[in-house]
């Protein structure tokens, strides 16, 4: 293997290397062109070293005195973060540094990394550094990076850019976004419900939408519902997005004839109806692509309120909708079941049961276990006989054992999962004749047969299909 280089020359060869064909470099785009080689060759270089000499690579050349060569090395910090390699904390503290960099253009990266890389303090240091930031690249990126990771003191220079053409609509959803999560001042509509008034009515933005819902007038809702048939999609999902964040649902619900806020109005019907009614309401409601993840979360969030028979309907119309796959299912069940012991009543045994069957068909048998064992079932009760389906599907034989010795028991489970198409009872029936061999009386031997016919006929037409 070729020795490598060491660190300190390879700005200056790069830099040779990619000026040797360039005569002059007079013009901008030669610079960007300069600048991209410089790049592509630092990343080619970085990946033929180890990681730790990697990393003292990058540290080095974050202090070079050449613009493209800091560029290159915040590159390879990003494209590191990206494939799962997180710089250790001098390498972060030396690229923190370079948010003071003359480089705006450097500035402008290093922000948004800082805040990839969740370092303690990082929009704190964005945001009081944003007020006196000149450069609109620079602005552009900070405002984004702060609505990823927003913090109280970034409200007073967002609120501050609200009239700027340029960055009005990333500080409005900055703004919103420190409304939302009440880390705005007290006060913060008089602050702003002048501007955002007058900017929403000269030159609306999606952004600008929201936060004027948010200000919560009878006269800043209606507003933001005339804003909900502007002719760009975008700036009606921000009208939407508001209004449903002051609680204005049924603004939102009577435009459901609109595809482009087809989410939001799903969001508001779970809002207004946290029922049966609406969640039966929802599963009509049209849903494909995107929209159908969300369906699935509102339909979750609406079971998450449903009493255990309540739930046991959704589940059963749920069952009976071919639209919905078995994972959708489940993961709504979950949400409603979540509040759920099992011992609270009847109805929430049976909604636990449900679930704990539903889990166990899908091939996540030890998850059901789990959820049973902690359950504490009474002997012979629902929940116990769940369990032990649960326990041998997953091929926790021993602790089935202990739980019931019985080879009647464990005939009835495996004949309960070939009925069900356990993908386990395979394995159940392997595990039967092998741990009661001799003691299986001839009864028991045909009821194993039978079984193992079963289960055989079922693997036949599974690979048919």
């Amino acid at each position: 293997m070729p020795r490598l280089l060491p660190t300190r020359f390879l700005p200056a060869l790069t830099v040779a290397l990619v000026l040797a064909p360039i005569a002059v470099a007079a013009t901008e785009d030669d610079c960007s062109v300069l600048e991209a080689r410089v790049t592509e060759m630092a990343g080619r270089w970085f990946a033929t070293l180890p990681i730790e000499e990697r990393r003292k690579a990058v540290a080095e050349m974050l202090g070079d005195g050449t613009a493209a060569v800091r560029l290159a090395s915040v590159a390879e910090l990003e494209r590191m973060l990206r494939d799962g390699s997180r710089p250790d904390e001098a390498l972060s503290t030396r690229a923190a540094a370079l948010v003071d960099d003359p480089d705006p253009r450097l500035r402008a990266r290093v922000g948004r990394l800082l805040v990839d890389l969740g370092m303690p303090f990082a929009s704190d240091a964005l945001a009081t550094r944003l007020a006196r930031e000149p450069e609109d690249v620079v602005i552009a990126s900070w405002l984004d990076a702060l609505a990823l990771a927003p913090v109280p003191g970034a409200f007073e220079p967002a609120a501050g850019r609200l009239r700027d053409h340029a960055h009005g609509d990333r500080a409005a959803r900055l703004v919103s976004k420190l409304v939302a999560l009440g880390a705005a001042p007290i006060d913060w509509k008089s602050w702003v419900g002048p501007v955002v008034r007058v900017a929403v009515a000269d030159r609306p933005t999606p952004a600008l939408a929201t936060l004027v819902a948010q200000l919560g007038t009878e006269a800043d809702l209606e507003l933001a519902s005339r804003l909900l048939v502007a002719d760009d999609p975008a700036i009606r999902r921000g009208a939407a997005q508001g209004l449903l964040r002051v609680g204005a649902a049924e603004r939102v619900v009577a435009r459901r004839d609109d595809a482009a806020i087809a989410v939001e109005v799903a969001a508001a019907i779970a809002m207004l109806r946290p029922n049966l009614e609406g969640f039966r309401e929802l599963m009509r409601f049209s849903a494909a692509g995107e929209l159908r993840a969300s369906i699935v979360e509102e339909l979750g969030a609406i079971a998450a309120q449903l009493d255990p028979a309540g739930l046991l309907a959704a589940y059963a119309a749920l069952a009976a909708d071919a639209s919905f796959d078995a994972r959708s299912r489940i993961a709504i069940l979950e949400r409603g079941a979540r509040r759920f012991v099992g011992n609270e009543s009847p109805a929430a045994e049976d909604a636990v049961a449900t679930l704990a069957r539903a889990l166990r068909l899908d091939n996540r048998a030890a998850e059901a276990a789990a959820r049973l064992e902690a359950a504490k079932p009474e002997p012979e009760g629902t929940l116990e006989r769940e369990l032990f389906l649960a326990r041998v599907s997953a091929g926790r034989f021993d602790d089935a054992a202990r739980q019931s010795p019985r080879v009647e028991r464990w005939l009835w489970g495996l004949e309960a999962m070939a009925a069900a198409g356990d993908p386990g009872a395979r394995a159940v029936a392997d595990e039967v004749a092998l741990r009661f061999g001799g003691r299986l009386g001839p009864e028991d031997r045909r009821r194993l047969e039978a079984v193992a016919v079963r289960i055989a006929g079922a693997g036949a037409g599974a690979r048919d299909d």
